[in-house]
């Protein structure tokens, strides 16, 4: 009995030591990539300002794509540019939404049902690209909120340099004083602090040449870049990664630099999913491409990562020294890169009494998700979608 429970110290100890270092190189990059955005200098004013082409997936948005429309109409980009609704198989008129606003950049691609098992974003998104003949693609998604400067702020990097080949751009939940939507305001709070981790964790890897995580919903990239790298061939399996696994391809090409955008105007707002069965099927999806990163060596992490959260389930509710050590350790780094990020992202200081809180609370998240994400199907609007 004395000897399993030693071996059993042993292991956890083992678990939450790989587990932490790994977890504090992958911090590391991103707190390194941090430092470096809180010293940039603004961008320069380009001289020429490349055609682009928006593109926005939309399966059954009809009731939230008039207010992004609407913001689209009111941007204030300096060059030549039109919009691409992809119409994924819509069955709620959201074409006719598009035509509505009988805005001459506004166009609109429908796409009839294939029986596909998977990669429908990602074949919507290639078919907008096919249809239009910008320079630059940027990306939203129908339910999100755009500023007047959105587009541009997303852009200038690659107006500027042109070596710069893929933009990333702020995407978080409507700032305070703001409604969310038909979900409660605890749940969405928690929903937006979880949210900063993860934009937080892409703004700083991608700002240190080491990208983890990107979100479509403000992305930029050039169409040579999109082409050179093959744009979605071999990736029109997997549920989920328009974003980040495009992101790697091009990345890994060695013939373009990545690129945070964290002016404010770059920024993309979004809701906060209303109920716990929507947000765990969101993030299973979401969760679903990690086995599928190129850089093997992330992937090995991430299974570190994952292995830290195990022992500190099994070991919290039993008191284990080394479980706690590790659950101190973790709110430690968790707590030093959101405070930064939430400097960066939110432009305002982190609520320090909710991170406690947040960290219990993802532990059996981020358990079910991660393993559930590399099993699929997932449901999403009205289809299963199969890893």
């Amino acid at each position: 009995m004395a000897s399993d429970m030693s071996r059993a110290r042993t292991l956890g100890w083992l678990a939450v030591g790989i587990g932490l270092a790994a977890y504090a190189d992958v911090l590391g990059r991103a707190m390194r990539g941090l430092r470096r955005l809180e010293r940039e200098r603004p961008l320069t004013e380009p001289t020429n300002w490349p055609s682009v082409t928006v593109v926005v997936p939309a399966r059954d948005e009809a009731a939230t794509l008039p207010a992004l429309l609407a913001d689209l109409a009111a941007q204030d980009y300096p060059g030549r540019w039109h919009l691409i609704v992809a119409d994924d198989g819509s069955t709620d008129g959201t074409a006719d939404v598009v035509r509505a606003a009988a805005d001459p950049r506004f166009e609109v691609v429908t796409l009839p049902e294939t029986g596909l098992a998977s990669g429908h974003k990602k074949r919507a998104i290639a078919a907008a690209i096919g249809r239009g003949s910008g320079e630059i693609i940027a990306t939203t998604d129908a339910d999100c909120r755009v500023g007047p400067g959105w587009l541009r702020a997303l852009v200038q990097p690659m107006a500027v340099d042109p070596t710069v080949g893929i933009v990333s751009g702020p995407v978080l939940f409507p700032p305070d004083g703001a409604p969310f939507v038909g979900v409660t305001q605890l749940f969405a709070r928690w929903q937006a602090l979880e949210f900063l981790g993860l934009v937080t964790l892409g703004a700083g890897t991608l700002a240190a040449g080491r990208p983890t995580t990107a979100n479509g919903a403000s992305l930029a990239y050039r169409r040579a870049a999109f082409e050179q790298v093959g744009g979605f061939a071999g990736l029109d399996h997997l549920a989920s990664g328009d974003d980040e696994l495009l992101l790697h391809r091009i990345c890994r090409d060695g013939r373009w630099q990545p690129l945070f955008q964290p002016d404010p105007a770059a920024r993309a707002t979004t809701n906060a999913v209303a109920t716990l069965a929507d947000f765990f099927n969101q993030r299973r999806r979401w969760a679903s491409k990690g086995l599928h990163y190129a850089d093997r060596g992330l992937v090995a992490r991430l299974v570190a990562i994952y292995g830290l959260h195990v022992a500190l389930a099994v070991g919290l509710p039993v008191g284990a020294g080394w479980a706690w050590t590790g659950a101190a350790g973790k709110l430690l780094l968790d707590g030093a890169v959101l405070g930064r990020g939430a400097r960066i992202i939110w432009r305002k200081p982190l609520p320090w009494r909710w991170l406690p809180v947040a960290e219990a609370v993802s532990l059996p998240y981020i358990l079910f998700s991660a393993a559930a994400g590399s099993l699929g199907p997932f449901s999403w609007k009205g289809r299963t979608l199969r890893r």
